[in-house]
């Protein structure tokens, strides 16, 4: 029965003039990326388009080899032309994202990176990226969310919990950024150190509360003590 209803199927057998002839000279357009031959990968990149091949994957690969040589210009035009094909490539809106925030321009990063989400599906990493734009757009409430969203993904990880804290301080929530701390304080993975050099905890640098635990001496570990490391 499986067999008859294969023969009956008419495009189960690709025939041999329909198969994909483009990945060849995408291949070779990819290798020739990885040397540094543009002008090989352009060649091959014109004749992996001219046999078929979906435009969008196309103009993001280019546009991820662009920003690899430092061309940031030319790497922003083809992610944007990526996204703009009929079936757009959201991976190109997840490196425009990178691209703005690197530039400091949070709300176009944070509309970039959405875009990215609605059509990829979140993930723990860009979730989290979010919520730090989100943090530095003014908007606590919405980066908590997405913040609580990345650790459902990651579950209660220490570097989730990190991740939290981090975005608490640059929101301004002291209280809350220690309280997530002396979470992984327990689990002897504060490092006292650390936190005072980590940029993420400036803008709390001076809040009493912060200050408070940033300075707690060692203590015999008791339940609720947090112990200095």
């Amino acid at each position: 029965l499986a067999v008859n209803r294969t023969l009956n199927e008419r495009y189960a057998i690709s025939e041999p003039e329909t198969r994909e002839l483009w990945r060849e000279p995408e291949q070779l357009a990819l290798a020739a990326e990885r040397d540094g031959r543009t002008a090989d990968a352009s060649r091959n990149w014109a004749q992996a388009l001219a046999k078929g091949a979906p435009p969008a994957p196309i103009e993001y690969q280019i546009g991820l080899a662009a920003r690899r040589r430092g061309d940031l210009e030319h790497a922003r035009q083809e992610f944007a032309k990526a996204l703009a094909e009929r079936e757009p490539a959201p991976g190109a809106a997840r490196e425009l994202a990178s691209l703005d925030a690197a530039a400091g321009r949070n709300a176009d990063a944070e509309q970039n990176l959405r875009r990215y989400i609605e059509m990829a599906g979140p993930d723990p990493e860009s979730l989290s990226l979010r919520a730090v734009l989100l943090t530095n757009l003014g908007k606590s409430a919405e980066s908590l969310r997405s913040l609580q969203q990345a650790r459902a993904l990651l579950g209660d990880a220490w570097r989730a919990a990190e991740l939290e804290a981090q975005v608490r301080a640059r929101a301004g929530d002291a209280a809350g950024a220690v309280a997530v701390l002396r979470t992984l304080d327990a689990q002897g993975l504060a490092n006292r150190s650390d936190l005072r050099a980590d940029p993420n905890y400036l803008p709390i640098a001076t809040d009493p509360v912060w200050v408070a635990f940033i300075n707690e001496g060692s203590v015999p570990a008791t339940p609720g003590t947090a112990r200095q490391k």
